[in-house]
This record gives structure tokens, C-alpha cells and sequence, in this order.
């Protein structure tokens, strides 16, 4: 917990459950990588079968398309 900047990178879908629940369910010491709810700065990079638990998907989605908008006009790139 101490990284600057952490990336959390799942494929396929036996990863599904575990994945929604480190992301979405409470932080616990049953599951370890729900800590990663607690820091600043995780990534968390998933193709279709492992997010296919994850009840708020199209929030995610939603996020980083404002993000991708945001950060230029934010360093003068509006394009």
C-alpha cells in the first residue's frame, strides 16, 4: 500500500467473482486485494469475462470516458 501507483490486471472469466468482490464488496481481511479500495491510485485493467460480475460496469465505463475528456482540457489539450 505503500506504491505510488498500483495496477491490478485480470483476464477470463474464473477471475469474475473474486474480481467483484475485491472491487465492489467490503474491504476484508478474507480477501486481500480489497485493500486496494483504500489507495489513491490503482489502475484496474479487466477484459469482458472477468468484469462480467462487477454490478457498477457502466459507472466504470462512464469514469474513464470523463477522465480521457478531462485530463487534456486540464493541460491546455483540448482538441
Amino acid at each position: 500500500m505503500e506504491a505510488r501507483q498500483i495496477i491490478l490486471l485480470a483476464n477470463g472469466k474464473k477471475k469474475a467473482e473474486i474480481l467483484a468482490e475485491a472491487i465492489e464488496g467490503p474491504v476484508t481481511a478474507q480477501l486481500s486485494a480489497s485493500v486496494l479500495q483504500m489507495h489513491p491510485h490503482v489502475t484496474v485493467i479487466v477484459d469482458a469475462e472477468a468484469g462480467a460480475k462487477l454490478k457498477r460496469a457502466d459507472y466504470y465505463r462512464w469514469v474513464y470516458a470523463q477522465k480521457k475528456q478531462l485530463i487534456p482540457r486540464m493541460i491546455g489539450k483540448v482538441t
